[in-house]
């Protein structure tokens, strides 16, 4: 599948920066003084002007070119034509690129109210497009929605909205399909307008005859009277900041959805390091929208897979890019009892496909932020993350009391035999230490059971909404625990990009006081090993059956157990972890047990979260350095519209 180890390079696994970002929001709480404080407007008013000037390095030698760009966000983000940023100069009739460049935007051009201000090109920006994304940095304008046509389909009784002039005005264009798209980038449609009419300029709105913008003029003929146009399908390609949906509204048959207030919202640290169109702000500003309420489960999804025509559902290609990774056969995809749980490993097309199926997109990672933890940010955490903090801290401080007692009981414990001195015994080689061990299992197991019956097994996947605590501010539910969920990727990622997943965790203490500490079992994630209700496969050369079965189940209850410090964010990119199973640099460990041992075990839960048996046998053909397990990660997604 070539995605293992993706996720743990990537992974950024950062504490939240709770005093930045809540100062960022401070500092830009209110609207932009003097801008309007509309966040969608109409095409008439999100077409601005655009006046674009390349000097060579000398400052001899300038070319001037002038047209229009769309906003997209209100918050300064405008999509325009690649040309109208050509860098070339002509020079002694030869083609330079230039040195400088100054790109001007005039908001309401030559109207009241006209506002005008400088953009820069987004670094990171797309290839072969055909579109360049600005940002001007400040800037407040009502944006328009891009919208998406159904495929194949040409819209009807379409206009050109042209910037510029004390009125908006519109030109009457007949729209036809584009007579090839071999490249990225292609124009979708070609216009052509009458004789009559006076000609829109190149980066003008296209608007269909039920008031949708669906494309953008890129390229104009005016001598010809035809332009090719671009539509938004490939907007993804050119932006994350915002995504476009379908012009068919989703219907209350396709789930509850919750309304999120549009506004400033502060963007966790994690976010604004992977979105080079931040351009450094620690904010975003959102138009209103709306989310599902749950993740897509696996019923649901199913129900989809089900309605496409059975030839794609039979062609390997479309399998591998639509089928859910997780599940089992196609006569029985998954069993009953995970039928309401979220739908894990859709790959990014298949997710999209959904979405689109149903009228909706997917999300931003600004909005997903949004309606996880509100307009604040991570600056003001759910009250009932902190509860789960003290219990947690609580259950391990009694746990770590119970071991100091028993060590001062039993003083002839050998506590050399260990990881650490102060570690949960887990292989025990005497007689008293193995009984030292039982009685530390079954304290642990105490601790565990308790946490998981009053929090819900916070560290498993549970049915859409099985937890009624996990709501966020804005009222969408699971969108703490429950998997982690696929977002819009960044345009900066390859062409092949599979996904962006968003999960929140919680991160271990680094320091604690004397007792029972967990022990180090890496992984490529950063942390401890998943849980070990995920699906996971062993290496060729890996550990044998009862090594993953130990450490697995261990890690199970110290991840339930071991305290933590605080709720932060991840940034992953793959379906796939790898993970060290033993920590073999250490004198006395190896793949296989010694003999006399007994292996301390955790609770040894075992949960179906997925439509695969667990393949505690199945053995990797790509060899590995060392005992290696790989996981699946439990990746989950909900739409937006």
């Amino acid at each position: 599948m070539g995605m293992a180890r993706a996720l743990g390079r990537i992974c950024l696994a950062a504490t939240i920066a709770v005093a930045c970002v809540a100062a960022g929001a401070r500092r830009q709480a209110a609207p932009v003084p003097g801008w309007p404080s509309e966040h969608t407007g109409s095409a008439q008013q999100a077409v601005v002007g655009l006046r674009v000037v390349t000097t060579t390095d000398d400052g001899a030698v300038s070319i001037t070119r002038t047209g229009a760009a769309l906003v997209i966000r209100c918050d300064g983000f405008l999509l325009a034509p690649s040309e109208l940023l050509s860098r070339t100069v002509t020079v002694a009739g030869r083609a330079e690129e230039g040195g400088k460049q100054s790109i001007e935007v005039g908001f309401g051009s030559g109207r009241p109210g006209e506002r005008k201000a400088l953009a820069r090109t987004v670094a990171g920006g797309p290839v072969r497009t055909g579109w360049s994304l600005l940002r001007c940095t400040g800037a407040h304008w009502p944006a328009v929605r891009p919208m998406l046509v159904p495929a194949g389909t040409v819209p009807s009784a379409c206009e050109a909205v042209c910037a510029g002039g004390p009125e908006p005005r519109t030109v009457p264009i007949n729209l036809k399909a584009a007579a090839t798209r071999d490249e990225p980038g292609a124009p979708r449609w070609s216009a052509t307008w009458d004789e009559g009419n006076a000609a829109p300029s190149i980066g003008d709105a296209v608007q269909s005859g039920e008031g949708h913008v669906v494309g953008l003029l890129c390229a104009i003929d005016a001598q010809l009277r035809s332009a090719d146009i671009r539509d938004f399908e490939a907007l993804g390609d050119a932006t994350n900041c915002v995504t476009a949906a379908p012009i068919a509204e989703p219907t209350d048959a396709d789930g509850p959805m919750v309304a999120v207030e549009g506004g400033l919202t502060s963007v966790p640290s994690e976010i604004a390091a992977q979105q080079p169109d931040l351009m450094g702000a620690a904010t975003a500003c959102l138009a209103p929208y709306r989310i599902d309420t749950h993740e897509v489960s696996n019923r649901e999804y199913l129900r989809y897979w089900l309605a496409l025509p059975a030839e794609s559902r039979r062609s390997l290609a479309f399998r591998t890019r639509h089928r859910p990774l997780t599940w089992g056969s196609d006569a029985e995809p998954f069993p009953d009892e995970i039928a309401d749980l979220p739908v894990l490993g859709v790959p990014l097309p298949g997710a999209q496909g959904y979405a689109r199926a149903h009228g909706k997109r997917l999300p931003t990672p600004y909005e997903w932020c949004r309606a996880a933890l509100g307009p604040s940010g991570p600056a003001q955490q759910p009250d009932w993350v902190r509860a789960y903090l003290r219990d947690r801290d609580a259950a391990w401080q009694k746990l770590c009391r119970a071991h100091e007692a028993y060590l001062r009981a039993n003083p002839g414990l050998d506590r050399s035999l260990h990881p650490s001195p102060y570690a949960l015994p887990w292989i025990t080689r005497t007689p008293a230490a193995r009984e030292a061990a039982q009685w530390s299992h079954d304290e642990a197991i105490r601790a565990f059971e308790a946490l998981a019956q009053a929090w819900r097994d916070p560290l498993l996947t549970l049915p859409c909404g099985a937890r009624g605590f996990d709501k966020s501010p804005e009222g969408a539910e699971d969108m703490i625990l429950n998997a982690a969920e696929l977002v819009a990727p960044p345009s900066w990622r390859p062409l092949n990009r599979r996904t962006i997943a968003l999960q929140f965790g919680l991160e271990p203490a680094r320091t604690q006081t004397f007792g029972p500490r967990p022990l180090d079992v890496g992984s490529s994630t950063g942390g401890l090993l998943p849980p070990m209700s995920r699906l996971y496969r062993r290496a060729m050369f890996g550990p044998t059956t009862d090594d993953l079965v130990m450490w697995s189940s261990l890690s199970d209850l110290l991840s339930n157990v071991g305290p933590v410090a605080r709720l932060k964010l991840s940034v992953g990119w793959d379906y796939e972890a790898d993970a060290v199973t033993l920590p073999t640099s250490r004198p006395g460990f190896q793949a296989s047990l010694p003999d006399g041992y007994a292996v301390w075990r955790g609770p040894g839960r075992m949960r179906r979260e997925m439509g695969h048996a667990v393949p505690l046998d199945s053995m990797d053909r790509r060899p590995s350095m060392g005992p290696q397990l790989y996981y699946y990660l439990p990746i989950g997604f909900r739409c937006a519209r």
